[in-house]
């Protein structure tokens, strides 16, 4: 099923849902997290809270998700922007995969996302606002992203 990222500046991204879609659209300030390792922290640091973090790194959720790598227990990230989520994790330590883990906190996650063209256009904002959304809005309604903020 389709899924948008709908940006403050009008620019829109089309991806797929990994999760189930969110019940009603999800709009938050959009981050980058450029780092290669340390995704289950980001999930639940304090830092990020009702964030839509886009994850640079190429695959997401290879490890994945273990409940003694978390800064603090539950995630607090509004949303997750990825180019693609790896569906058989392989660490020993392991008890969900990165899907499982963001269904049951109904945490929504985009994949097929080009995660390049996403951080090139948000890098030098100071802010940026999106949505994540089931639906392709108009351009009427993006308004309602740049009044966000």
């Amino acid at each position: 099923m389709e899924g948008y990222l709908h940006l403050n500046s009008g620019q829109s991204f089309k991806g797929r849902w990994a999760t189930q879609p969110p019940e009603k659209d999800v709009t938050g300030e959009i981050v980058l997290f450029t780092g290669m390792t340390g995704y289950e922290e980001v999930l639940t640091d304090p830092s990020y809270k009702d964030k839509i973090v886009v994850f640079t790194y190429p695959i997401l959720g290879n490890c994945g998700i273990t409940n003694n790598n978390f800064s603090n227990k539950r995630p607090h990230l509004a949303g997750m922007i990825v180019y693609e989520e790896c569906l058989s994790p392989s660490h020993y330590e392991s008890e969900y995969t990165l899907n499982e883990y963001l269904q049951k906190w109904n945490i929504p996650m985009l994949v097929h996302m080009d995660t390049r063209a996403i951080s090139k256009k948000i890098r030098n904002q100071v802010s940026a606002i999106a949505i994540i959304s089931s639906t392709e809005h108009q351009k009427s309604e993006k308004r309602s992203v740049v009044g966000y903020a």
